[in-house]
């Protein structure tokens, strides 16, 4: 009986195409979230109606540049302003100027500002790595958090602009040497902070790597950052007379200090477990630990990475323990375990030879596979349907046929839609009235139950009661009038799950 010789090269090239064919599958899955989150963003971008409850009170804010008016003003109960800085607000009314008011143009600068992200992180990765595949994985694993983060890269908010900027700051710094390009970093950092404020927690570190690298280049980055904020900062206070810093700066501190800034907590320890590591659990240890395994661990470029993950893990941990976070705030921490998975897959295979290095390569195979089915979601229902756009229409025809003025609590540029005058959201009611200004705080509620004593509005429509004291007198002055629509719906797809549904009239 003749026996056979097991050919070891024979099993050696059988195993390299099962670790290819895995590796495909971690390709093609990166792939398909990168083309579902372009396929939900085409098809949600026209969409009239507001997905999340503050997008139409944030074209309110670029329907009042477009037509001439101030956005930092007083508050009142005709226009109270978020706590966010302008940038994109403005960069939304140029855009505007080409296809019209709508919320159009504000997704459509958040849509560009996303897919610029999912290409830098593509770049970052397969610039540090020189592996397409590294690439791949980072791009595809940042879409894949799509969900998870709050369905929001593509929704008229500031998060996807603030991103892309900061991004480019990074890149910059990570691969450009000369002094002009890290002063073209440091004024991208500024237009981040312009976007929002937590670009100033991620700034320190990426200063604090500038100037270990190099502190010539360090002081032209922290030059243009300081010049590009501080002066277009001051600049704004003055036109909007002094009423910049109290929405940005002022009133944000004292919410915070309002709501809470837990660090050691409960609650702090709920965020590690259920919002980082539960979320995404292989990306966020495998990624770190990946830092610390390196062939040199005290490089630039560790550095690089080590700072760039405690600025973006820091900011969301620290924006999320405020009162009232969602989990758009949490993207940063996403897009840092995407970055530094990518990296894993490259670096840790490095760490052998031969068969040893096909057995890592297979192993952060499947790791990549398990992480992306573990962020699995279903892509319809992160779409309104027909019957959505239905609802909406006939919320605005009930509307359309009282005379007068309409209150909309939970809803900006709604009214706008219906020819009416749109009001203060609720949302910036409510930050309002938390100033620690004796001649701001409550101010707004009391205009509003002036507003209701006076019977000064025609219909008012809610989704939840108000507050005791507003909704005592709203039900003194009005009568409940039945729901606002006969059916349920339409609800937003992402943010605070609301809808309009409690509807009064003049007693």
């Amino acid at each position: 009986m003749q026996t056979r010789l097991v050919d070891p090269f024979e099993g050696m090239a059988r195993f390299t195409r099962v670790v290819e064919v895995v590796e495909w599958a971690v390709g093609l899955a990166a792939c398909a979230y990168l083309l579902a989150y372009l396929a939900i963003a085409l098809l949600r971008v026209t969409y009239p109606f507001d997905l999340e409850w503050l997008e139409g009170a944030t074209a309110d804010h670029v329907h009042r540049i477009l037509t001439g008016q101030r956005i930092y003003v007083p508050p009142s109960l005709a226009f109270t302003p978020f706590l966010y800085p302008p940038l994109y607000y403005y960069v939304s009314a140029a855009v505007s100027l080409v296809t019209g008011m709508s919320l159009l143009p504000l997704r459509l600068v958040s849509l560009t500002s996303s897919i610029g992200c999912f290409w830098l992180v593509y770049r970052l990765v397969t610039r540090e790595t020189s592996s397409r595949y590294a690439g791949m994985v980072a791009a595809g694993m940042f879409a894949a958090t799509y969900r998870i983060g709050g369905a929001w890269l593509d929704i008229a908010r500031v998060d996807s602009l603030f991103l892309l900027l900061l991004l480019g700051a990074a890149y910059i710094v990570r691969f450009h040497a000369s002094t002009w390009s890290w002063a073209v970093a440091g004024a991208l950092l500024g237009l981040s902070a312009l976007t929002k404020q937590t670009a100033l927690i991620l700034a320190p570190p990426l200063i604090l790597y500038a100037a270990i690298v190099d502190w010539r280049r360090a002081a032209a980055f922290l030059t243009t950052f300081g010049s590009v904020f501080g002066l277009i900062t001051l600049g704004l206070n003055v036109w909007q007379g002094g009423w910049y810093l109290y929405y940005t700066v002022g009133l944000p501190a004292h919410v915070n200090a309002a709501g809470g800034v837990r660090i050691l907590s409960h609650t702090s320890l709920r965020v590690w477990r259920r919002d980082f590591f539960a979320a995404m659990p292989l990306a966020a240890v495998l990624g770190g630990a990946s830092l610390f395994v390196r062939t040199r661990l005290f490089t630039r470029v560790t550095l690089f990475y080590v700072i760039l993950a405690i600025g973006l893990v820091g900011s969301a941990w620290i924006s999320r323990l405020h009162q009232g976070a969602y989990d758009n705030v949490i993207i940063p921490a996403y897009l840092s375990f995407a970055i530094l998975l990518a990296l894993a897959v490259h670096d840790i295979p490095e760490l052998a030879t031969g068969s040893g290095q096909l057995c890592l390569r297979m192993f952060m195979g499947v790791v990549c596979l398990v992480q992306f089915v573990a962020l699995a979601y279903d892509p319809r229902k992160q779409v309104p349907t027909r019957r959505d756009v239905e609802l909406h229409q006939r919320l605005m025809q009930v509307m359309r046929q009282f005379d007068g003025e309409v209150y909309l609590a939970d809803h900006g540029f709604f009214p706008i839609l219906a020819g009416k005058s749109t009001h203060a959201h609720s949302r910036a009611i409510f930050d309002s009235d938390l100033s620690a200004d004796s001649g701001m705080e409550g101010r707004l509620s009391k205009e509003l139950r002036t507003a209701f004593e006076q019977r000064r509005f025609g219909l008012i429509i809610l989704d939840d009661p108000l507050s005791p004291s507003l909704q005592h007198e709203v039900d003194r002055s009005y009568r409940r009038a039945g729901p606002s629509l006969e059916f349920e719906g339409p609800y937003t797809v992402t943010g605070h799950e609301t809808r309009p549904q409690l509807i009064y009239v003049p007693r």
